[in-house]
């Protein structure tokens, strides 16, 4: 004790409190010693790190800590597993900040790859802050060995739910009009509108519009809008059928609607005739911007939705921005005119008014209200404050567009959805068939595409020659479809016992001579003799004694194999702590996975040794075809190019090191001869297996038919991810399918537990 226990204020018995817990492992011991016991599944969507926790986090991590604490004391055991959204928009758009570009354009043009590196470089901005914060308030969750939305495995079991989506039909391509973001040239779901900041009381110019009725001069229907930018995409007008619609006098003009606007004093309006929205439809108008004339189009239609609380009652419809609108179009097969870009700029397909090409929606509102006014069909303009959606992430007014997008069936698994809420215990209750049933009643089919990069690219291929569509489902499949084969065979061995690992010291250079022990000779010795059957044609080893007596023994027991020496075989480079005890390496990482991307000063990181090791694989296989090469070398360069040629992650080299993988060789022992086993599946610069673009992309896949597969560009809407975690996390059904499957449910628990603690 720092004190005497009566004198410690609160905040020094806390930090006293959290001192001994992590001196004794109070939380690892939780877990560790209820290996038998029955699970609490608990599972907690993971953040985004690219911002500094705040009190809502330390609310909600409380909340979290609590009660997997409560469950743990009823002698359950209670994984938890700190996670991390790593992917989206949030982080795309610190990235344009800081490289101060903006948009699709400029990003293709500085480079996926670097746009995709330095969002990666970003994710886990702020982790040291989170570990603080989840630290001080006493929160049990294993926040070492968090998982990422970004590991290759994470997306692998993303790529494996897609795909089975697929198989089972609830996956499908449409066109379907959605709020868009002119900023970040994507599309929204219905989860990121319905968030909070996600509108904003914004002032708009609305206008009363005459559109004159063909054949018959000076008889209009008046439509009104806000958002006087959609009415070049006009294609219909829309009426209640069952509404009453009047036509009225005002001047010598006359008008339909079911309600006139008020009108500027001195002016005044006679009904002179009545019918019901029934009876206009089929009605033909004028188009005020002939883009394009088609079939079917510049006609009133019916529709139910249409209603008199606002506007005239006659409803200006343009598919391409509106949902209602889009919906009511395909109904009808209307035209859809899609007028602005993916920037929410107009294109250049107008004739009246030129000069909108290029202009913004919301720059284009004077522009086309001004046009009205000249060309007689304003009648009438005011403005209004309405809510108005917006991007959370950048703040833009969003507009509707549409365009070609994948979704999940959400409508064909609805009556499941809602009898399995039944079976939730909700808290506090009102959620079950409040803001919760209401969203699942109300919930469209699920744009899950997003037209951007950093993200998990969606895996769908589409033959060029048959056309037929591919979901790749994991790392394997990509492989086979690759139709990849090595131009040679390889074995790897690493070299015999050495005085280095006598003294247990680091050595990756000759400054002083270790050589093989006779132990290690023998070791040789025998790894020779088994390699006889397999005829060699080359060895190729590191240069250091080590490896290169064990290389000449080899060569001399298989009669004269010629043996060529390469410095990219290397040992790893052990920089300051070249020379030192091995134990002061060990000691000089606070974990293993932290060799990945650190190293003592002047030293090298198991990437960049990876990365060598690739290159030196590379060019062997450019310079030689149809031998079989033993590569000789040091444990972490050939732990290294095994796992990568495997196609491994940085995690899954770890745990293949320790045997964490049961159907993978292990690391690399003294005098042990491995053959490399090699998939052709998506890697970055290091050799690691990456998903990601541009890398998913780089090599070709190929059809049952022969043709050559190209994917889809989109990436998946992080949500995909974020809704994946439960078994994406666990790298279901890759890994721990055993434990996955017969893991009980919360629910299954929860109703144990309300047999037994009725009050519960």
């Amino acid at each position: 004790m720092l004190k005497e226990e009566s004198k410690l204020t609160l905040p020094e018995r806390e930090e006293e409190i959290l001192k001994f817990w992590e001196e004794n492992q109070v939380f690892e011991k939780s877990i560790l010693e209820r290996k038998k016991a029955r699970s609490f599944v608990f599972y907690d969507g993971p953040p985004f790190a690219t911002g500094l926790p705040h009190y809502g986090h330390i609310l909600a991590s409380t909340i979290k800590d609590v009660v997997p604490r409560y469950w743990t004391m009823r002698g359950y055991r209670v994984d938890r597993r700190w996670g991390w959204d790593c992917h989206g928009l949030p982080i795309e758009n610190i990235v344009e900040q800081e490289l101060k570009i903006s948009g699709r354009r400029q990003i293709e043009q500085f480079g996926i790859q670097n746009f995709n590196e330095s969002a990666r470089s970003k994710v886990l901005t702020y982790a040291d802050e989170w570990y603080k914060m989840v630290r001080r308030i006493g929160r049990f969750v294993d926040f070492e060995n968090s998982y990422m939305t970004m590991q290759p495995t994470y997306m692998e079991s993303v790529w494996w739910a897609f795909a089975e989506l697929y198989k089972r039909g609830f996956v499908y391509k449409d066109q379907r009009t959605s709020l868009f973001c002119p900023r970040c040239e994507t599309p929204l779901s219905n989860f990121e509108i319905a968030m909070d900041n996600s509108y904003r009381d914004q002032e708009d110019d609305s206008v009363y519009v005459k559109l004159l009725i063909a054949g018959k001069p000076k008889e209009y229907l008046l439509i009104w809008t806000t958002t006087p930018w959609t009415l070049p995409g006009n294609a219909a007008v829309a009426v209640n059928p069952k509404i009453e619609y009047q036509k009225f006098r005002i001047g010598n003009e006359f008008f339909w609607a079911a309600r006139l606007p008020d009108l500027p004093a001195g002016k005044q309006s006679f009904a002179i005739e009545k019918r019901k929205g029934k009876d206009l439809v089929g009605l033909r108008y004028e188009p005020l911007f002939a883009l394009t004339y088609t079939e079917g189009a510049y006609r009133v239609v019916g529709a139910d939705f249409v209603d008199v609380a606002e506007g005239t009652g006659l409803v200006h419809i343009a598919p391409a921005f509106g949902e209602e609108d889009f919906n009511l179009g395909k109904k009808e097969k209307l035209p859809i005119f899609e007028t602005v870009d993916d920037t929410g700029r107009f294109n250049k397909a107008f004739s009246q008014i030129a000069y909108l090409a290029g202009k913004t929606t919301t720059d284009a509102n004077p522009l086309v209200i001004r046009w009205l006014e000249e060309n007689n069909f304003l009648f009438k303009l005011e403005r209004i404050t309405h809510r108005y959606p917006i991007c959370w992430r950048c703040a833009t007014s969003l507009i509707y567009k549409v365009q070609p997008a994948w979704f999940v069936k959400i409508s064909a698994i609805k009556k499941k959805m809602l009898a399995l809420n039944e079976k939730i215990d909700w808290h506090p209750e009102h959620l079950k068939h409040g803001r919760f049933g209401n969203g699942l009643e109300t919930a469209p089919d699920w744009n899950v595409s997003r037209s951007r990069y950093w993200g998990t690219p969606i895996p769908i291929w589409e033959c060029g020659k048959c056309k037929k569509i591919h979901v790749i489902e994991s790392r394997d499949e990509y492989h086979k479809r690759s139709r990849f084969k090595l131009k040679n065979s390889y074995f790897v061995m690493r070299h015999g016992e050495a005085m280095t690992n006598m003294r247990a010291i680091n050595s990756s250079s000759d400054a002083k001579t270790f050589g093989l022990t006779l132990a290690g000779r023998a070791q040789i010795e025998r790894s020779a003799a088994k390699l006889r059957k397999e005829k060699i044609d080359l060895i190729i080893s590191s240069p250091l004694a080590r490896t290169r007596e064990s290389a000449e023994i080899i060569a001399k027991t298989l009669e004269k194999t010629p043996v060529t020496f390469d410095a990219r075989l290397l040992e790893i480079d052990f920089g300051a702590l070249e020379g030192k005890p091995i134990s002061e390496y060990r000691d000089f990482f606070h974990s293993l996975r932290e060799r990945f991307s650190q190293a003592p000063a002047g030293g090298e990181t198991l990437n960049e040794v990876r990365q060598r090791m690739f290159e030196f694989f590379r060019d062997v296989e450019r310079r030689h075809e149809g031998k079989t090469i033993l590569i000789v070398g040091h444990g972490d360069p050939l732990w290294m190019l095994l796992t990568g040629a495997l196609g491994l992650s940085n995690e899954e080299a770890l745990g293949w090191a320790g045997g964490g993988l049961a159907d993978r060789r292990h690391y690399p022992e003294k005098g042990e001869v491995q053959e490399l086993c090699y998939r052709h599946v998506p890697r970055n610069t290091t050799g690691e297996v990456d998903l990601h673009r541009p890398y998913v992309d780089e090599i070709q896949l190929h059809c049952d038919c022969g043709g050559t597969m190209r994917r889809i560009p989109d990436v998946f809407d992080c949500w995909v991810e974020s809704g994946s975690m439960p078994f994406a996390e666990k790298h279901y059904p890759f890994e721990n399918k055993k434990l996955f499957d017969e893991n009980p449910t919360l629910i299954s628990v929860n109703q144990d537990v309300q047999q037994k603690n009725p009050q519960f």
